[in-house]
């Protein structure tokens, strides 16, 4: 027990539960779907420079474009599911958001995180970071393909 915290359901269980009534109502089927592809981010990387992340409601897809050592282009795409039987909207246009502005609330904090970051790995101090499950497998997937140019 934590700080007055009662034991319950887990948080993965009662989003689970929230999502599934969630599509019922808005006429999705996820009847074939399991629990974990109901609920989890399914995270593909397509080289050299495309993320994919899958949701059951559809997906987003990141293409990173390098302009130069210090800037990128960062391309999004949504994509989401439209309910049987349901119109397919139109397609909407093409947005681009200039430098400093929202790309959402999520977005928007990962990319608050940039600038400082790489102030931070420019530092004399800087040895090295630490990487996450998925940033370790965009570096395995570099020094292969370093090995083969190499080679």
């Amino acid at each position: 027990e934590m700080q007055g915290l009662q034991p319950g359901p887990e948080l993965r269980e009662m989003l689970l539960g929230m999502m599934k009534t969630g599509y019922e109502q808005g006429g999705l089927d996820m009847s074939g779907l399991t629990d974990s592809q109901i609920v989890d981010n399914w995270h593909f990387h397509i080289f050299p420079n495309v993320l994919v992340n899958q949701y059951s409601f559809g997906y987003w897809l990141f293409r990173v474009r390098p302009i130069d050592s210090e800037y990128s282009a960062f391309d999004m795409w949504y994509a989401h599911r439209v309910p049987d039987g349901a119109e397919v909207p139109p397609p909407v246009d093409t947005e681009v958001i200039p430098e400093g502005g929202s790309c959402g609330g999520v977005m928007d904090q990962d990319f608050s995180n940039i600038p400082v970051q790489q102030l931070g790995q420019k530092s004399p101090a800087f040895k090295g970071c630490r990487l996450s499950s998925i940033e370790a497998r965009c570096r395995h997937m570099h020094d292969i393909i370093d090995r083969y140019l190499n080679a």
